[in-house]
């Protein structure tokens, strides 16, 4: 049996005879790195972060494309980060269902660092504060879905703690409050640029986080919590941009089904952890085959090579035309009708 925390260098073959794809880098080599030049902060540590965008970072990594490595910024679930990441010295596996009823596996090391970031959390408080100062840092993503960037009600009101964060009086509580106070660190550490790039499944993603940031930054103007140079430079393009993108891969939660089939190959790490804030998530992640990633190329502060990594670069237009092929036309109607019919049926599972 092999396990997460297996050095995956010394026990090579094993890893092989279980049929698990190990990383070509020495993870301790990259989270040195990563402590001295950050390039990528994800927020947002679920499964599908996992299986995607640690995987894209793996793979240029292992390319020798990229030389940091991930910093994990979980804003809603504490228990992801103590007893899923760190038990795990930030390793997972990912498991890919192949149409043929296979299996990929592959041992992700691509995460240096993992912090539960909120208000109350002091130790992850000052690291995302002091990582965003640093002037290496080029690209941030996000997977916190949509109510994550909302800062309105159902009727449209902006919410108590919305306007508790607008009126700078403490350390804020949205996340988009808290996203915009570490864009003021790293405006005061010398107004460095960086791509805040929305990855999450909805239209005009990258919009919607511009705007959010914008209204906190707006209010903080106006209550003179922050100068008007700040503002100035959140609407400046050369100096932060919001990418719009398309993401599809369906990433569902882990299954009981696919831990008792690793576990018959050989793997030991398989227990799946229900939190007490209902998150379903375990050291392994399983995801569908197909996938894509389509990101606007605007990266002011550069960027690691991602289309090296199957990521799509292009302009708004394209993107917000592949949006609109998955959410009207391709996949998401194709889903519906699938588990519709596929439910009178009587299938289970697409």
């Amino acid at each position: 049996m092999v396990k997460l925390l297996d050095d995956y260098l010394i026990k090579a073959e094993e890893f092989k005879k279980a049929k698990i794809k190990i990383p070509n880098f020495n993870q301790d080599k990259v989270i040195e790195s990563t402590a001295d030049n950050p390039v990528w902060v994800h927020f947002g540590g679920g499964n599908l972060f996992r299986c995607f965008h640690a995987v894209v970072a793996q793979d240029l990594l292992n390319q020798g494309e990229l030389n940091s490595g991930l910093i994990v910024a979980e804003t809603y679930d504490d228990e992801v980060i103590d007893k899923s990441n760190r038990a795990y010295n930030n390793r997972f596996l990912s498991v890919t269902m192949k149409s043929d009823g296979t299996f990929d596996k592959e041992l992700i090391a691509s995460v240096a660092e993992s912090f539960y970031f909120n208000a109350e959390n002091t130790e992850g408080w000052a690291h995302l504060t002091k990582v965003f100062e640093n002037p290496s840092l080029q690209l941030t993503t996000f997977s916190i879905t949509e109510k994550g960037y909302s800062l309105r009600d159902s009727k449209d009101q902006l919410t108590p703690l919305a306007l508790e964060d607008m009126q700078g009086r403490s350390k804020p509580k949205t996340n988009m409050g808290a996203v915009t106070y570490l864009l003021y660190a790293r405006f005061k550490a010398g107004k460095f640029p960086i791509a805040m790039v929305s990855t999450d499944n909805f239209s005009e993603n990258g919009l919607k986080l511009q705007e959010a940031i914008l209204t906190i930054a707006k209010a903080w103007v106006e209550n003179e919590i922050v100068e008007q140079d700040f503002y100035d430079y959140l609407i400046n393009p050369k100096k932060v941009s919001f990418p719009w993108s398309m993401i599809d891969r369906i990433t569902p939660n882990p299954s009981e089904k696919v831990a008792k089939l690793l576990t018959a190959d050989g793997f030991e790490d398989t227990e799946i952890l229900h939190s007490q804030k209902h998150t379903n998530i375990a050291p392994f992640g399983n995801t569908e085959e197909v996938h894509y990633l389509v990101i606007e190329d605007t990266f002011p502060n550069g960027r690691p090579a991602l289309e090296k990594a199957g990521v799509i670069l292009t302009d708004r237009e394209t993107v917000n035309d592949a949006d609109q092929m998955k959410v009207t036309a391709c996949l998401n109607p194709l889903h519906t009708a699938l588990a519709i019919f596929g439910s009178l049926l009587d299938y289970h599972s697409i």
